[in-house]
């Protein structure tokens, strides 16, 4: 009976030292889980700030996009103005080109009408 006895008890001294040692293989598998669960939130933190960062100058560049736009308007409308201006310009310029002509005839009919005399 002391030899049964002796034999469980060297049974149960086994399988103790077996859950020791699949309790520690658990505890650095948990360790483990644990290190990769901190650097994937580290990497999570890292690529929301970044994803931030690019909200950011999307934000921007449509703001620099609105504020070429609105300028690409403003040229536009003053080279328009411009045109117009310019047009006008021409007009008066013809006119004053057919008046100097009309003046310069009758300049010449003034000064032959006076040689005649």
């Amino acid at each position: 009976a002391t030899d049964e006895i002796a034999s469980q008890i060297s049974m149960i001294q086994g399988s103790t030292m077996d859950s020791v040692t699949a309790i520690k293989n658990i505890s650095d598998a948990v360790h483990k889980i644990n290190d990769m669960t901190t650097t994937i939130a580290s990497a999570i933190a890292e690529q929301d700030a970044v994803t931030q960062k690019i909200a950011h100058n999307a934000q921007n560049a449509s703001t620099s996009t609105i504020e070429v736009t609105s300028n690409i308007v403003e040229v536009s409308r003053s080279t328009k103005e411009s045109g117009a201006a310019a047009k006008s310009v021409l007009q008066v310029a013809k006119r004053l080109d057919a008046q100097s002509d009309e003046l310069q005839n009758a300049v010449s009919q003034y000064l032959e009408t006076m040689r005649e005399a």
